[in-house]
């Protein structure tokens, strides 16, 4: 008798680059892990990406996009969680645009608190920054050429 197969844990999410009109990132502290992330959550059953990605930004920031969030990437990612096991992501990514300068967002909305503290960083200056998960620099790289 064999090993029974292993079920893979596969999350579907969303991240969003929150942009202000000075091109600036919105980036938020991560409270259980101290770690910078760009806006970003699971996707309900039954869905969309955009559904999952006008819903997190309002739950994590408060915010409601000045434009509709535009879809650059949809990636497979995996990460290790806190139990040491890996998680296997799918993943929208999306950016979209937000008014005013540096807007400040709202990081305990809806009886939610999964961030403490929030910056904003140049487009320019981000590559420099080290963001959670890893593949979010990645796709830094991918909203700069389409903004410059």
């Amino acid at each position: 008798m064999g090993n029974p197969e292993k079920k893979e844990n596969i999350i579907m999410a969303v991240m969003i680059f929150v942009i202000d009109s000075g091109k600036n990132v919105l980036l938020l502290k991560r409270v259980n892990n101290n770690q910078w992330e760009p806006v970003k959550g699971g996707i309900n059953i039954g869905e969309t990406w955009l559904n999952a990605t006008l819903r997190e930004l309002k739950e994590e920031t408060g915010f409601s996009p000045q434009t509709m969030p535009e879809l650059i990437a949809i990636v497979n990612d995996e990460i290790d969680t806190e139990q040491g096991s890996k998680t296997k992501i799918k993943g929208y990514v999306s950016y979209c645009y937000v008014s005013g300068i540096e807007p400040i967002p709202i990081l305990n909305g809806d009886n939610e608190f999964e961030h403490n503290n929030f910056k904003w960083i140049s487009l320019k200056k981000i590559e420099r920054e080290k963001i959670y998960p890893p593949i979010a620099n990645n796709l830094i790289v991918e909203i700069k050429k389409k903004l410059f």
